[in-house]
């Protein structure tokens, strides 16, 4: 088995102008989000947590950067497509139209 990085991507402006949810369209977003950490079980060795501010990091110092990346998971399947199946069902592409994924596999 292998373990592979799941990161979620937004754009920018969703993350700064994220869209009013009512108190039931949040409910079935974190119902359908519990639907797919169930379905993944194991599988989903860690589920990883949204992200704060992001900095750009040199020898120089550091200053803040503006990133589409909000939040991470870590999948673990044999092999890519198995991976990829794991993926139907989460949330995160519902929420937004401007959302996707980046998924990383490991090198061999």
């Amino acid at each position: 088995m292998k373990k592979y990085l799941l990161l979620y991507r937004a754009a920018n402006d969703a993350m700064e102008h994220p869209t009013e949810k009512t108190p039931q369209e949040q409910k079935e977003i974190n119902d359908s989000w519990i639907a797919w950490v169930r379905k993944c079980g194991s599988q989903l060795t860690d589920p990883g947590q949204i992200f704060g501010r992001a900095f750009n990091i040199t020898l120089d110092g550091f200053e803040p950067v503006n990133s589409q990346i909000i939040g991470f998971s870590i999948l673990q399947a044999r092999d890519l497509e198995e991976a990829e199946e794991l993926l139907h069902g989460n949330p995160h592409l519902g929420i937004n139209k401007n959302h996707s994924f980046i998924l990383y596999e490991p090198r061999s």
